[in-house]
């Protein structure tokens, strides 16, 4: 898979990976969400679908991912590493 494929997938099945990432990590309306948990979310979202993904491919793809929640209002920057979440 390509990066937009992978981003593709998420942002297609977008409801599922942030569920994925509630049970994960306390991911609840309103928290803080850190960078490497949602790099570390991604990797392990993809492992369980058995596709495993390096680090510079898992950034990547977080990267594009972040700037996509911020648009959609499911995120909300504080800093270069730290995010609000809008999402119940």
């Amino acid at each position: 898979m390509e990066t937009d494929t992978e981003l593709e997938f998420l942002n297609n099945n977008l409801d599922t990976f942030l569920n994925f990432m509630k049970e994960k990590y306390p991911f609840y309306h309103n928290s803080n969400v850190f960078l490497k948990d949602m790099q570390y979310g991604i990797k392990h979202f993809f492992e369980k679908r058995n596709l495993k993904l390096g680090y510079a491919k898992t950034e990547a793809i977080t990267d594009k991912l972040l700037t996509m929640l911020e648009s959609r209002g499911t995120l909300r920057k504080l800093n270069k590493n730290t995010w609000i979440l809008n999402f119940s």
